[in-house]
């Protein structure tokens, strides 16, 4: 038998699918085009994501049609009710809560129970649904039925349609298989990850910023697959934090009040304590001028991602030695056990329905009920849209003060978009504060506007250490990671390929300072001069928790002195990697060969 006689043949199979369920493909396919017509993000002309389409429908297609006969009307309605219920859900978290199905949202559905999901359901579900998408959804539906109840024992495609029909879904699917394979190869990566860390770092990727997820289906496996792996990890740390108080081997309560606080996306050669031409940290400078706050030179960051730094930080892992977070208790439960008031005040963190795969996984950790309780005595419960509104959640919670207590605050500080991070009275730099001809005017904007926000932050950061000038405190500022604006590379945000040496300089290394209160310099003399003969010392922040121990009296199973900056045991010899893999100091040495 020759080629041409086998061409019929396979027109004919191919084909086959859809000429024997013409409704299910059809109503299917419509389905999801409500799906992409609604998102926002998505161009309504956006071809591509229509001939995916096409090929998921007609996968799906095909599978209802392999099944046995009798067994194939039940099989349809299940798949049909599923898939018209999944899209409403997903139109009703687009419409009401301003965001598609995401892990978070569907986390919180595991944890919602029966009084809470009704009171969900009563403030959120009223006439204006049928003024939304929704009704769109609801009527296709009925339509689908009506269709379905009439050709139920009909005919509806006769067998001996023509053949330019056959071809052309041949022909569609031919395309819609070329066209989908890299999304299609994306999409098995995705699901191919095992971790929340690594998924985090594909989405940071511009190459994976594509219409992947662009179903609800594709959506709602994506989150519970991100649910599951981070509750592995969850597990496991719960687990190995169990009797915490027992790995408590000293305690000497000191000082009254330790405060962190974190920054975001600090460039600290933006910043005047660190020699920027422009005088973007005015308060700081004069703190450091009156004595009180002593700065380290050579901080650096083991991630450009914020979750991955949190999940460092609040370890006691050494990233050094390439351990893993959660085999060892976070620093925050330590201090907990140990009889510490600890106050967690984020303007990131909080529990929020449109938390996007980088809020979920650094949230797994401080958002688990568990996990939460087990480190912080209070917390906020709302961001805001400015960083000062956090000192209202601090006055809020300072009623619960005791004698020993540990504030964490966690600022939006220079997170993009820059100008979103500073009210209109903090312009302080303009376009005449900038010679630089090889920047465009959009260019020259965005690092106005980066200075201005960090001129902002440094107004924020003085009003929290006013807080605390006539007690007895210490403050730890560092940020998590830096950022590009602009410097030796052409453009702002982070990259997330290889790391070269400005990579290195702008996006890891990261201001890190101490400010101490009179009444602290006062009583703790030794290390006030331990801290001024360590400010040269080449810091990594995993090494925090080391620190704050230290600083706090407790020591610990898992406390070293090697890991304490401030220490003359302080091991400098250690590798400080960047991204697990990348010696910063090797990078950075190899610039100056």
């Amino acid at each position: 038998m020759n080629m041409k006689s086998y061409i019929p043949k396979i027109i004919h199979t191919v084909s086959l699918p859809v000429l024997k369920e013409p409704l299910f493909f059809t109503f299917m396919y419509i389905l999801g085009t409500l799906s992409i017509t609604v998102e926002p993000d998505y161009p309504p002309f956006y071809l591509k994501l229509y001939t995916d389409l096409f090929l998921d429908t007609y996968i799906l297609t095909t599978l209802v049609v392999i099944i046995p006969k009798r067994a194939r009307t039940i099989v349809k309605i299940a798949v049909c009710i599923f898939l018209y219920l999944l899209t409403c859900v997903d139109f009703f978290c687009l419409n009401r809560l301003g965001t598609n199905i995401t892990p978070t949202i569907v986390g919180l559905i595991f944890e919602t129970n029966k009084n809470e999901a009704t009171d969900f359901l009563n403030s959120y579900i009223n006439t204006d649904i049928f003024q939304s998408n929704i009704i769109v959804v609801i009527c296709l539906a009925v339509l689908h039925l009506f269709a379905f109840a009439y050709t139920k024992d009909k005919s509806i495609v006769s067998d001996k349609i023509g053949w330019p029909v056959r071809f052309l879904i041949l022909l569609s699917l031919i395309v819609s298989i070329i066209v989908t394979i890299p999304n299609k190869k994306r999409l098995f990566v995705i699901f191919s990850q095992e971790s929340t860390e690594s998924t985090e770092l594909l989405f940071a990727n511009d190459y994976w910023n594509g219409k992947i997820l662009y179903q609800p289906t594709y959506r709602l496996f994506f989150a519970l697959q991100q649910i599951w792996l981070a509750n592995k990890q969850i597990q496991e740390l719960k687990q190995n934090s169990q009797n915490i108080s027992s790995l408590i081997t000293g305690l000497d309560h000191s000082p009254e009040n330790i405060v962190l606080i974190i920054g975001e996306s600090y460039n600290k050669h933006h910043s005047q304590l660190y020699g920027y031409p422009l005088p973007t940290t005015p308060k700081q400078m004069e703190r450091q001028q009156y004595g009180e706050l002593f700065v380290f030179t050579d901080a650096i960051s083991p991630s450009n991602l914020t979750s991955e730094v949190f999940k460092d930080v609040l370890s006691m892992n050494d990233v050094s030695r390439n351990e893993p977070w959660y085999e060892k208790p976070l620093f925050t439960q330590y201090f907990k056990s140990s009889g510490y008031n600890v106050v967690f005040i984020t303007n990131q963190y909080v529990p929020s329905v449109q938390n996007s795969v980088f809020d979920f996984s650094g949230g797994a950790i401080l958002n688990d009920k568990e996990i939460s309780q087990s480190q912080f005595t209070h917390r906020n419960t709302k961001s805001h849209d400015l960083d000062e509104d956090l000192i209202i959640d601090y006055d809020s919670l300072r009623c619960y003060s005791t004698k020993n207590n540990l504030f964490i605050f966690h600022l939006l500080g220079q997170h993009v978009a820059y100008k979103q991070r500073f009210p209109n009275h903090f312009s302080h730099f303009g376009n005449k504060d900038y010679n630089r001809p090889q920047l465009t005017t959009d260019e020259i904007e965005i690092v106005k506007d980066y200075d201005n926000a960090t001129y902002y932050n440094d107004y924020v950061i003085n009003q929290i250490i006013s807080l605390f000038e006539q007690e007895e405190a210490i403050v730890i500022y560092l940020s998590d990671h830096g950022e590009e604006c602009f410097d030796e590379i052409n453009t702002f945000g982070r990259l997330h390929g290889e790391i070269n040496s400005f990579i290195a300089k702008n996006e890891f290394e990261i201001p890190l300072w101490i400010w101490c209160s009179t009444n602290y310099i006062t009583r703790h003399e030794q290390i006030v001069d331990n801290i001024k003969t360590s400010l040269s010392k080449p810091i990594t922040s995993d090494d925090l928790g080391h620190l704050l121990l230290y600083l706090g009296g407790i020591k610990c199973r898992d406390y070293k002195d090697t890991k304490k900056p401030i220490l003359p045991q302080y091991d400098t010899r250690q590798k400080r990697l960047i991204k697990k893999y990348f010696d910063y100091d090797s990078i950075i040495h190899n610039k100056h060969e």
